[in-house]
C-alpha cells in the first residue's frame, strides 16, 4: 500500500487471489481500478469459460457496477511492439535448443519434457521484463493523474519485483 494507492499482486485464476480481490474491493473501495491486461484480452476473458474464476473479470465487473474508472496497463499496440522487438534470431536459438534437447532425450530413450514458461526461460524473461517496463510507466502516469484518489492496481505476481524496481526509479 502506498498512501491511497494499493497494489494487489495475484496468481491468475487462483481461488485465493479471487477471494483477496473481493475483500480488497470491499475494504479499500477504490475510485480507480487498474488491470494488468489489455482491453481486448479482458473481452476474450469475459467471453471464456474462465470468466467466473478470473480476478480480472471480477474486478472489472465490480468497476462497471460501481461506475469506477478502469485503466488497462497494456494495449494491443504494446503487444505488437513487444513482438517486433523480440529478436527472431533469439527465438530461432530458443527453438533450436528445444529441438536439440528433445532430440537428445529421444536418443537416450527418455520421455521428452515440455518447454515450460518459467523464469529460467529466456523468452519468458524477455516478455515479462518488457511488460514490466510498459506497466511501470503507465502506473506512474495514472498515479500522477489521479492524486487524492484511491487507486487499486491488480497485477500478476510475476511482475512484482520488476515493476517495484522500476517505480523506485521514477
Amino acid at each position: 500500500m502506498m498512501g491511497r494507492t494499493h497494489f494487489l499482486w495475484v496468481t491468475h485464476n487462483d481461488l485465493d487471489s479471487l477471494r483477496e480481490v473481493g475483500l480488497v474491493l470491499k475494504s479499500f473501495e477504490p475510485d480507480v481500478i487498474c488491470l494488468e491486461l489489455s482491453e481486448s484480452t479482458l473481452k476474450r476473458l469475459l467471453a471464456s469459460k474462465y470468466r467466473d474464476s478470473s480476478e480480472m473479470c471480477v474486478a472489472y465487473e465490480y468497476a462497471m457496477r460501481a461506475r469506477k474508472r478502469v485503466y488497462f496497463l497494456e494495449t494491443e499496440q504494446d503487444k505488437c511492439q513487444l513482438l517486433r522487438e523480440i529478436s527472431f534470431f533469439r527465438i530461432f536459438l530458443l527453438l533450436f535448443q528445444f529441438v536439440l534437447f528433445n532430440l537428445k532425450n529421444l536418443i537416450l530413450l527418455r520421455p521428452p519434457k515440455k518447454l515450460k514458461m518459467s523464469p529460467n526461460n529466456w523468452l519468458w524473461k524477455n516478455i515479462v521484463t518488457e511488460r514490466d517496463k510498459i506497466m511501470a510507466k503507465r502506473i506512474k502516469s495514472i498515479i500522477s493523474n489521479h492524486k487524492g484518489k484511491r487507486i487499486l492496481f491488480i497485477i500478476g505476481k510475476a511482475h512484482k519485483m520488476g515493476i517495484l524496481r522500476r517505480l523506485e526509479c521514477y
